[in-house]
């Protein structure tokens, strides 16, 4: 292992503490900088493990020889004007070393927008007025994507990083966090381009008079349908606005052993307007179909549910 990497779990362990989903604008500051810190460490002990000289702005053999490999020269070389010996040996700044490390890690490479912004928050702390700051942004970054970063870059590249955490409780804590958020977002993504595709189908059904007239019929025989064990309603569809079935299983309530009610769980979503079909729970609860149904029915009979 070497330096840059120990310098990576020192910054990383100096931005943990601090990150949680109702942190301060000073926690955010100071822990998306240390973070930004962190990940150039991390991207530099990424390219030096390859080739040392991948962390110089100028890698040709006259400026690394001397800098890297000075005691392997020989005493009396031939012409000193080959090397450098005054060599300073610029390092890559945090942009020139993700930008390279890009090539060698596919975590990197497909999440370069993230590491881009966070590179663009560095810069603005460093350079820049704090009140141009994003700190809703800043905030989520750290909670979504700062343990699973780290962790998705170490597992791909076989890197001891994650045994060094002073906080390890914390930082379990933080990826399972951030596993909640991206599945969240997936989800929102999932149904957000599932809706585009479905409002095209509108789009194109909708000035067909004849069409509507059947559907309007086949819609009507829908609504109300009965059976021993499920039931329908109308509800408005959430894509195209209008009037969709939901589905409700029916299940027996027992208590010791005696059906003492009958319990409904929504099932499904269906519109046939333009052919939008949910069946799937996750995407059901997020669009809040069940809890927006019972509240239609309450302000439809004035009814009050006591929590």
């Amino acid at each position: 292992m070497n330096e840059f990497i120990n310098d990576a779990k020192i910054f990383f362990n100096l931005s943990i503490d601090k990150i949680n989903l109702n942190m301060s604008n000073p926690d955010c500051i100071n822990s998306i900088m240390n973070f930004a810190l962190g990940l150039e460490r991390l991207f530099k002990g990424l390219l030096y493990s390859i080739n040392p000289i991948y962390i110089y702005t100028e890698d040709s053999f006259k400026k690394t020889a001397y800098l890297l490999y000075r005691e392997k020269i020989i005493d009396n070389p031939p012409n000193f004007t080959e090397i450098d010996q005054n060599s300073k040996g610029d390092l890559l700044s945090f942009r020139e070393s993700f930008n390279r490390s890009r090539y060698f890690s596919n975590f990197i490479n497909t999440h370069s927008a993230l590491f881009y912004r966070i590179g663009k928050f560095r810069d603005l702390i460093a350079h820049c007025e704090l009140s141009k700051l994003n700190y809703e942004d800043i905030k989520a970054i750290l909670n979504r994507d700062f343990a699973y970063a780290i962790k998705s870059i170490s597992d791909e590249l076989s890197l001891p990083i994650l045994v060094e955490f002073d906080n390890p409780v914390k930082f379990d804590a933080l990826y399972n966090l951030s596993l909640v958020i991206i599945e969240q977002e997936e989800l929102v993504n999932k149904i957000e381009t599932n809706f585009v595709a479905h409002r095209i189908i509108w789009e194109k059904k909708k000035d067909d008079a004849d069409l509507l007239r059947k559907l309007n019929t086949k819609m009507h025989s829908f609504v109300g349908v009965l059976t021993a064990s499920s039931y329908t309603e109308d509800f408005q569809c959430p894509c195209c606005m209008n009037q969709a079935i939901i589905r409700f299983e029916s299940e027996p309530y027992i208590v010791e052993n005696e059906i003492v009610g009958v319990d409904s769980i929504l099932t499904e979503l269906q519109c046939i307007y333009c052919d939008l079909h949910i069946q799937d729970y996750k995407e059901l609860d997020h669009l809040k179909i069940e809890d927006e149904y019972w509240k239609t029915i309450a302000n439809k009979t004035d009814i009050t549910f006591l929590a």
